[in-house]
């Protein structure tokens, strides 16, 4: 889901229970857009009583605090360097290990 409209065409899809996730992915957003994102779709994920699990990720620069959104949240997530390149600190990665790694070993709050 990028857009509200996006949940609402899912809505009326009537595909909810066949679903194996549903993602929740702001494109292209600052992380204090991507947050405000985030939040608008979940409100309409949640108004449209769609009960599929979660998958909450973006990329670059909001990558880290879509993570650590998704954490809080007790939501799935991905970290992958097909994501981002770097720790959130700017340390560039080698492998997504690294990522992994850094993700399950450290506190990500947002």
């Amino acid at each position: 889901m990028w857009t509200v409209s996006d949940v609402r065409r899912l809505a009326l899809s009537g595909l909810d229970g066949a679903l194996t996730r549903i993602l929740v992915e702001p494109i292209d957003q600052s992380r204090t857009t991507a947050l405000a994102t985030i939040e608008h779709l979940h409100q309409a994920l949640d108004l449209c009583e769609l009960r599929s699990p979660r998958l909450q990720h973006t990329e670059d620069d909001s990558g880290w605090t879509v993570v650590a959104d998704a954490l809080k949240r007790g939501l799935q997530t991905r970290v992958g360097l097909e994501d981002m390149l770097t720790l959130p600190d700017g340390t560039r990665v080698e492998s997504n290990a690294d990522l992994v790694t850094f993700a399950l070993h450290n506190d990500l709050t947002v």
